[in-house]
Order: structure tokens, then sequence, then C-alpha cells
């Protein structure tokens, strides 16, 4: 992963636990995303970090790292959470991020037990219910039983001792069901509310384009916001909000975006008044923050001078934003998608199909075209990919190849050509029939269709390496770089914790033939890649203009 805002290196919040030097743990007091800043303030210390001069001693987001909190503490899931993946865990001698154990034995009354790791050499570990994702009170403390496999990270308690954190069980969804009212409780509303807390397993891998300086993609992950009510629905609702955010010409619009638009909604979510759906408030929110996030942006921008300003005019960035909502008036789990852009997101049902919950928009799809030529510009065809050109006293300038998305200024006045006015689509998750899902950068979905990402996320969900959604997030990114490295690519996949089944050929629209493994047709997949991997290099760097280049000058 390369470096900036909600990438590898996700923001920072006031409050929140960080390892830092010695194996120190301290907590933010003072942050500055954009300038890359963070004060911090030693835990068992009153005073904030100074320097020798007696100002505040920051620290850059690299020399930081997020730290499980401790047991006393109040878990964080029960409050508004902006990550990039799973919580990052103490540094200790460990070598992986995640490990996959089996409960030896945990006892509900006393709240702790053992784990037994999977690797030979592995000693039992201890667990505390306090370290369960989620809390004490959580889906997977509640679900912990022995015998069931669970993966986990590592921490130090107060008293030095080596204990499992951010423990989670797996396929979480079919134990629950197995273990029926004696943990979902009499309502399927508790239920809802605990998986869109605790329940869902995300995971994100990027990669950056061959040859750019800097990754432009950015992400956020946002679970567990609780919201007094959704429309008429008269009773508390959770949600969790997730984005991608394609930029180019730079990150700063990327940056903004992935920083502002998630408190843009929920801001909007508590100030709207109580009538209508669910359905209609969430609506009203999502355009409402797509547009207020587009006006603090240009905001934001003319406080600018000289070559940031030049900089932050040039800039834009696509979102695709997923959002989960329950229970709504009918005590169902709903999914709200907007999309301004290219980017994209895809269901993955159990059975293997692949359900596209979003359109692209880029200047060749009818509706826009008719949009961007009716605003007074033109729709041109320039190295095998369309462009929006606008005209400047008979002259042809710029070319942009998407029609919606944030920032890019020289195209949103006066005409408004470029708009940032999202389509939005809702779906009723099905646990039973729905798997996971794919939101992913064009980077990903240009060299790779729906049917083959859903293909390659389910083989590596079912093989069960250390964090599964990281794992699939990871091959289908590289499966995508392999046959296009030209652009940056960005996945976060969201499981709703069941293995899919075994995909037979048939069962979804690709290049797979009937009679062919599913191994064998994942091997395929990369196999092509690999084998005209110097074939795509060469006509991306030499016989054409690289796909990542959004913005021409003709």
């Amino acid at each position: 992963m390369d470096g900036g805002i909600l990438v590898g290196e996700e923001t920072l919040k006031r409050g929140e636990l960080v390892c830092f030097g010695n194996a120190k743990i301290g907590a933010i007091t003072r942050c500055y995303p954009m300038e890359d800043k963070y004060a911090i303030k030693v835990v068992g210390h009153s005073a904030e970090l100074r320097g020798e001069n007696g100002a505040f001693l920051y620290f850059r987001r690299e020399e930081l790292r997020r730290a499980a909190p401790p047991p006393q503490e109040e878990p964080p899931l029960k409050q508004p959470r902006l990550e990039a993946a799973a919580p990052r865990e103490v540094e200790t001698e460990e070598p992986s991020d995640r490990l996959l154990g089996r409960v030896k034995w945990y006892s509900k009354e006393k709240g702790f037990g053992k784990i037994v790791q999977a690797q030979e050499s592995g000693e039992d570990v201890f667990v505390h219910r306090t370290q369960m994702q989620g809390g004490p009170d959580g889906l997977h403390a509640r679900a912990i039983t022995e015998g069931l496999q669970v993966t986990f990270g590592f921490t130090r308690l107060a008293d030095g001792k080596l204990c499992a954190c951010d423990v989670q069980v797996k396929g979480l969804s079919k134990v629950l069901q197995e273990l029926g009212s004696e943990v979902t409780g009499n309502s399927k509303g508790d239920l809802l509310r605990r998986l869109l807390l605790c329940g869902l397993q995300v995971g994100t891998f990027q990669e950056r384009g061959f040859g750019k300086a800097s990754m432009e993609d950015r992400f956020i992950v946002r679970t567990g916001v609780e919201v007094d009510s959704l429309g008429g629905a008269g009773r508390r609702s959770t949600c969790a909000f997730f984005g991608v955010y394609d930029g180019h010409a730079g990150a700063s619009c990327s940056d903004f975006v992935g920083t502002s638009l998630d408190r843009a909604v929920f801001e909007s979510l508590r100030q709207q008044r109580r009538e209508g759906s669910c359905d209609l408030g969430v609506r009203s929110a999502l355009l409402a923050a797509y547009r207020m996030t587009e006006h603090n942006y240009y905001q934001y921008l003319n406080k600018l001078e000289g070559g940031a300003a030049q900089a932050w005019a040039i800039a834009g960035s696509t979102a695709c934003s997923v959002m989960f909502f329950g229970p709504d008036e009918e005590s169902r789990l709903r999914l709200a998608v907007a999309n301004a852009g290219d980017s994209r997101a895809v269901l993955g049902r159990t059975d293997g199909r692949a359900v596209r919950l979003s359109d692209d928009h880029t200047p060749d799809v009818l509706s826009e075209r008719k949009r961007i030529e009716a605003a007074g510009a033109g729709v041109v065809l320039h190295n095998g990919i369309w462009r929006i050109v606008l005209r400047n006293g008979g002259s042809t300038v710029a070319g942009l190849s998407v029609s919606r998305g944030f920032g890019d200024l020289q195209y949103k006045m006066p005409a408004g050509v470029v708009s940032a006015v999202p389509d939005i689509t809702f779906r009723t998750v099905d646990l039973r029939e729905d798997s996971f899902i794919i939101i992913a950068t064009d980077g990903v979905w240009g060299p790779i269709s729906d049917a083959d990402a859903v293909r390659i996320v389910s083989i590596a969900l079912r093989e069960g390496v250390g964090d599964p959604p990281k794992h699939a997030a990871q091959q289908l990114v590289q499966a995508a770089h392999a046959k296009d490295p030209s652009d940056d690519k960005t996945v976060l996949v969201i499981w709703f914790g069941d293995t899919p089944a075994p995909l037979p050929g048939p069962a979804v629209r690709s290049s797979v033939e009937p009679g062919v493994s599913e191994k064998a047709a994942s091997a395929d997949i990369f196999s092509e890649a690999k084998e005209s991997h110097r074939e795509r290099l060469e006509a991306t760097f030499k016989n054409r203009t690289p796909r990542s280049s959004r913005r021409t000058q003709f």
C-alpha cells in the first residue's frame, strides 16, 4: 500500500490509542491529517509530549500505529469508527497481522478462555471477552464457544500478559443461525443492529499504478454509527458506511472527499425531519452530503493561493459509496449505493452470481453524452478512450474520461458539464443468499469482469487464509494489476461471514468453460494475465494513452 489518508496509513482521530517509539502507547490529543501532524499524550501521564523548546511534539502518520484498547476501556466499535481496514494491533514478535486458531475452552460466566493456534509450534493464547471484536456484548463475544475457529491479533494487557485481540468468530452469520434465539434475542432488529455494529468483516488492498509518483485512490470504512431514527421508522437505527474514491490529477480531491463525505452523510441524517420512509431519509441524506462535500471543496479551494490553488483546481475524484442501514419499517437490512463516476460496487451471491449495484458514468454512455452535449461540451474518442472536450474560442481544450465526480473546476464552471450528483439505488440484503460486496476503482474493473471478480473473491474467501476479506481484496487487485498495471487499484471487500459455495462452471458468465475446475479456472485468469503482461505494458505506455490519465490536453 502506498501512504496517504485512509490507505495503509489511515487517518487517526483524537482520543485514539496509538503505538509509537519503543513500543510506547499514547492517545492522540491533536490531529491535523491534511498536514500529517499528530500530538500525543502518553498513557498514565497528564501532559502532552513536548520538545526541548516547550512546543508540542508532533508525529507523522507513518510513525504511529493504531493500538488495541486496554480491556477496561469502552469498546471502540460502540462509537463511530473511521478506518481503512481491521484495527491494527500493538507491535509484537508475531510475523502476520491476523492468526488462525480454534477455541480450546471458553467460560461465558468468567469471560475468558484459551485459543489454540493453527500453527503446530504455536502456544495457547489467552482471550478475554473485552478483546472480542465488538466488545463484551457484541455478536462475536456472544457466539464464541469451544471448538469454533477464530482469527485474531496480539496485544499486551496492562500487566504485560500477551493476549489475543480483535477476535473474530469465522462464519459468524452461520454460527448465529445455528445458535438461534440464544444469541439473537427476541428481535430480528436486534440481530441486524449487532451485525452492523460488529458482524461485518472488511478487507482492503491497494496497488499503485506503474510509474506513478503516488497513490491517488482513497477509501473509507465506518461502522457502528447509530442514528435516532431514519425517516418515520420511529426507532433507533444502525448504519455502516463504506466508500472508494478514485482521484486524478493528484490526491487533493480524493483526500478531501475521503475525510468529508461520510461525516456529511451522518450529519444530514441527524438533522433531517423524521417523516417519510427510511429509504427516503437515506436518499435525501446522501444527495445532501454529495452536494455539501462538493460545495465545501470549492470553499476550501477559494482560500488557497498560487500553486496549491492550481493543484486543487485541476484535481478530481469519483465516489462510490455503500451504506447499510436497519432495521427499517419492515425490520429489514437495507443497502443504499450512491455512485458518481466509474468506480463500481458489485454484489457476490452465495451461488456465485455477480450482481452489479452501480452504473458507470463515462462520456460514451448515451444518457451522459446527451447531458454533456446539452451543456455545450463535446465527446470524442481519443487514443481508444472516450473523453469530454471543452470549447474555448473555437479550439478544443482538455479531455476528461469520467462524466461525474467531485472537483475538476474547469468542467464545473460555468456550465456544469461534469456533475457531482450521484445515482442512488436501494436493495434489501438477504443474508441467506448474499455473501459479499466488492467496491473497487476502475483500475480493477477495466481488466476484470464482474463475474471474474466475484469468482476470484469467492475462491479467496474459501481458502480462509489469515484475514479472509483482506486476502480476497489482495487477490483481486493482483489479478487486475497483472493484466493492466497502468492505473491505481483499490478493492474493498465487505464479507457477511458465510463461506461462498463452490462455483460450478455455468454459474456465472465468464471465460471458464464447462468441466474446468474452479482452481484451474482461477489459475487460468492469472496465467493469461501473466502471459500478456509484457504486451499490455507496451500497449499501455507506447501505443495509447494510459487509462489512468483521466485528464488530457489535446
